[in-house]
């Protein structure tokens, strides 16, 4: 009996076997079966490592990212590995580029969403390289989720530029409502979340609240800053904490249904959570829920403690700024 990677190896010695992923099925090693199969195999894999080949970007490569159809962090994320795959000397050239893609597209403002909020991004030399038009880095997940905090927030430092009308909208809030104080930023995801991750019961925001007053140093007054989608939240934690919770003014979902999906108000929905994610980052500490979000908080400050309260169905956080 011998292995299915073994007789690939033996019949298809020009294949790069270790690039696959090999099923544990064993067959005879002279079994007419068994060598079709093989060949099945090696047809489809050549095939996926093509197909793989042709999605990921190269060294003599000009990437335009076209941006999708999701939401506003889901976006930057991408946006964070064109840069980082740029950055580590990938690609050739990076330009963020959406034209009319996009959920928060406002013909009003025009197009790529991705400049009415940020600086525009248009890296390398784009002269002799073959340019490639990308709507989505799946092929380096894995290389963003084993990169640190510390890593994304040099990236964000030196490619990422904020408009000075958002950065002003954040500062003249902090000033008002939290400068001088320990801060306990929270984050809630709520809403339509719950396809991708379990819902957290306010109960348990509160709980970790409670946790998290209890560290207050000595002599310390403190602010509880809540970034959310549901607006019963907001109206619970007032409640609990009169006087102590502060809150962007945004229209927020009152039946669980999702606003960001909404085709009204595109322009403001984007502005609301890059302001919210901005504020939850300068926190002494940050309570969250599964959120690209609240992730990219975490990537404005690197050093900031944070406390998360659940993980996606599918993805177990294990990389060290989730």
């Amino acid at each position: 009996m011998k292995n299915l990677h073994t007789l690939y190896q033996q019949h298809f010695p020009h294949q790069k076997s270790s690039n696959f992923f090999v099923f544990p099925i064993y067959i005879q090693a002279n079994s007419k079966i068994g060598i079709l199969m093989l060949k099945f195999f090696a047809i489809f894999f050549s095939l996926l490592l093509s197909v793989q080949s042709a999605a990921t970007p190269n060294q003599k490569e000009y990437v335009v990212y076209q941006g999708r159809n999701s939401g506003f962090f889901s976006v930057a994320q991408d946006v964070l590995i064109g840069l980082a795959i740029y950055e580590r000397g990938d690609i050739q050239g990076f330009d963020v580029s959406f034209g009319r893609v996009g959920l928060y597209y406002d013909a009003k403002k025009g197009p790529n969403w991705w400049n009415y909020y940020f600086e525009p991004i248009c890296m390398g030399n784009r002269k002799k390289a073959k340019v490639k038009l990308v709507s989505f880095f799946n092929s380096y997940w894995s290389f963003f989720f084993d990169r640190s905090r510390e890593e994304n927030y040099a990236i964000i430092e030196k490619y990422i530029r904020i408009r000075p009308f958002i950065q002003k909208k954040v500062d003249d809030f902090f000033k008002t409502h939290l400068e001088g104080y320990h801060v306990i930023s929270v984050h809630y995801r709520g809403t339509d979340k719950i396809s991708e991750a379990p819902r957290v019961p306010y109960e348990d925001v509160l709980h970790e609240i409670h946790k998290q007053i209890k560290e207050v140093p000595l002599g310390k007054n403190y602010r509880i800053f809540l970034a959310t989608d549901e607006a019963l939240l907001v109206d619970y934690l007032m409640d609990k904490f009169p006087g102590r919770v502060a809150s962007t003014s945004i229209n927020r979902s009152l039946n669980k249904q999702p606003l960001h999906l909404s085709k009204k108000n595109r322009f403001e929905h984007g502005e609301e959570a890059l302001i919210d994610c901005l504020l939850l980052s300068k926190g002494d500490v940050l309570i969250r829920c599964c959120s690209n979000l609240s992730m990219f908080a975490t990537f404005f400050n690197p050093r900031m403690p944070v406390i998360k309260l659940n993980d996606s169905y599918w993805m177990k956080d294990k990389s060290q700024f989730r």
